[in-house]
């Protein structure tokens, strides 16, 4: 049996984000991917000091961090951590970091 081709075909991205945003959870996956990239981008003893990290809808990351000393590295990184955040999931995100 020959395998048809659908006229009516659709990149899976496309399809994801139909999905993701009729079932309401777009903001969820754009957290996931915040969280997951952000975690690659930050040494592992600042991701350690990390106490919270929420997204508000004005698309503002904040992290509490215990830390001061990781706290002042981190304030130096915030526009290069966006950018290369945003660069990773592919749309432009997150807008700022606030850090407590």
């Amino acid at each position: 049996m020959a395998y048809k081709r659908d006229s009516n075909t659709y990149k899976i991205d496309s399809l994801l984000n139909f999905f993701l945003e009729e079932n309401g959870m777009k903001d969820s996956y754009h957290l996931f991917l915040v969280r997951k990239h952000f975690k690659l981008l930050v040494a592992s003893e600042i991701h350690n000091t990390i106490t919270d990290f929420y997204i508000t809808k004005n698309k503002t990351l904040h992290i509490h961090i215990i830390s001061a000393a990781m706290k002042d590295s981190l304030m130096l990184q915030r526009e290069s951590i966006i950018d290369k955040i945003n660069n990773a999931i592919g749309i432009s995100y997150l807008k700022k970091i606030s850090i407590h």
